[in-house]
């Protein structure tokens, strides 16, 4: 059996949420290269679409859905395009994030609104969506989902109000989740350092993308701790 195939007998089926050009991409590629089938959600399909050709054209079964992660409706409808791609889910990857916030007497309220429902409403209808997929009890083979996140969980940074603030909600969803039978297995991964996209140099200051996305998918295993902090360091919570 080649290697390809291999890989392909093992595969999973896995729902990436909110592929941008860095982490999201690289998650991707990872599970790509581990012989998963992947669907890639993100609000445009600037990048999803040219993503999942390339994907293709590798050998790789992928699929791109366009969704707002942040619209309950929408988010069931790209759930459902995915299991009629692949089938039922075996892990969800929540990597979607936005920019805004900055420090508290500059945060207006649609800024703290658009990070909160980006990360945390958004994790919390990933969840609901897919329980039925990712919990060992029910109609699925079960599995996980993973928060990609920041350190400013536990170490708010002070100067990213909404970040800092999402940051812990998110991570309190994943433990509240891991602590509840009747709800999918969850990790949050705190990610403590800027990240490079896929391919550039990382420089001094940041980390290649990849590295961080090699643990990260080693993470959606059934053993993964409530939590973990990437790269290369873990804590159980």
């Amino acid at each position: 059996m080649s290697v390809r195939a291999l890989r392909q007998s093992m595969s999973r089926t896995v729902l990436v949420a909110g592929v941008g050009r860095t982490l999201g991409t690289a998650v991707a590629e990872a599970l790509a290269d581990r012989g998963d089938r992947v669907v890639l959600v993100a609000r445009s399909r600037d990048v999803i679409e040219p993503l999942a050709a390339d994907l293709r054209d590798d050998g790789a079964r992928a699929v791109a859905v366009r969704g707002d992660l942040t619209d309950p409706d929408a988010v069931e409808e790209t759930v459902a395009a995915g299991r009629d791609a692949f089938g039922a889910f075996d892990g969800v990857v929540h990597a979607a994030n936005v920019p805004g916030g900055g420090r508290f007497a500059d945060c207006d309220l649609d800024d703290f609104d658009r990070v909160w429902e980006t990360r945390a409403r958004a994790a919390f209808l990933l969840a609901k969506a897919t329980a039925d997929d990712l919990r060992e009890d029910g109609p699925g083979d079960g599995g996980r989902l993973v928060v990609a996140g920041t350190n400013y969980a536990t170490d708010p940074a002070g100067s990213a109000t909404a970040w800092d603030s999402a940051a812990a909600a998110t991570r309190g969803l994943a433990r509240s989740l891991a602590a509840d039978p009747a709800a999918p297995a969850a990790t949050y991964a705190e990610i403590d350092t800027a990240l490079a996209p896929s391919g550039a140099d990382p420089g001094l200051v940041r980390t290649a993308a990849e590295e961080v996305a090699s643990d990260l998918v080693d993470v959606l295993g059934a053993d993964a701790p409530t939590e973990v902090r990437l790269p290369r360091q873990t804590a159980e919570a």
